[in-house]
């Protein structure tokens, strides 16, 4: 007589509930393991960048609050006077070499020179502290190994409380020009003073390089905000400050 094999404990396979309690297991493991993808290594520093933005744009409105209202640019010390720096003769080519001192001005309200570097912007050194005369070392914002070399961002010339569509500080991977394929990334770079304006004309060609954030950049408005901004987006936010100068100082 054949006996049955049926009640034997022996199953011919998984269910589907322990299958999908397999695969789950599988994709938990895959999101530890795996190392994070270049794109949201790229979102990351982004969102770090806009959060030295911000911290920027508050140092920088801190300052002003405590100078009756005059941001760095118009302090400018030369022997014992402070003067704004588009009042300073000899030309203005010159003095955006200068950027550096305009931050390191505003050093009591910036809490350390490390939200001046951009994490995605691979051109520049980070500076360890604001220290000059004895106490500085070759890690300190003033050394001329840092200054601009530590520095990611452009400062505006034309900031004013009363107009809050204006930049204050941004990116500095500004290009002008009609090339769109940056086969050798940077050296479509505005450098030194730039006029921006906001008339077709000014910005028609104005656009992000791609070596920071990838075609994008953020900038910080006086309104507080910080904005991720495409190159069409860049322009739209020029003309609609209206103001004919937009006068920056990059760091390059």
């Amino acid at each position: 007589m054949k006996t049955s094999n049926k009640n034997n404990g022996v199953r011919a396979g998984l269910t589907i509930l322990e299958v999908l309690v397999v695969l789950a297991i599988v994709v938990v493991l895959a999101g530890i393991l795996m190392p994070p993808s270049t794109h949201n290594k790229s979102r990351a520093r982004r969102i770090s960048c806009v959060g030295n933005l911000k911290q920027l744009g508050t140092g920088l409105r801190l300052f002003a609050n405590d100078a009756d209202g005059k941001y760095p640019f118009k302090c400018f010390t030369t022997g014992s006077t402070n003067v704004d720096v588009r009042s300073i003769p000899g030309g203005w080519s010159e003095h955006p070499t200068n950027l550096w001192k305009l931050f390191q001005l505003a050093r009591n309200d910036i809490s350390s020179p490390r939200i001046l570097l951009c994490p995605a912007d691979r051109a520049k050194v980070p500076a360890s502290d604001f220290l000059s005369g004895p106490t500085a070392t070759a890690e300190s914002f003033p050394h001329p190994s840092k200054r601009n070399n530590a520095l990611s961002y452009f400062l505006a010339l034309d900031a004013k409380e009363a107009r809050p569509t204006i930049m204050l500080v941004g990116d500095r991977n500004l290009a002008r020009d009609s090339d769109k394929t940056d086969s050798e990334p940077g050296r479509n770079y505005l450098t030194g003073e730039q006029r921006l304006g906001s008339t077709d004309a000014d910005v028609k060609h104005l656009r992000w390089n791609n070596d920071i954030h990838d075609r994008g950049g953020n900038i910080a408005f006086m309104d507080g905000s910080v904005q991720q901004l495409t190159s069409p987006k860049l322009r739209e936010a020029l003309a609609r400050t209206g103001d004919t100068n937009n006068l920056i100082w990059l760091p390059q």
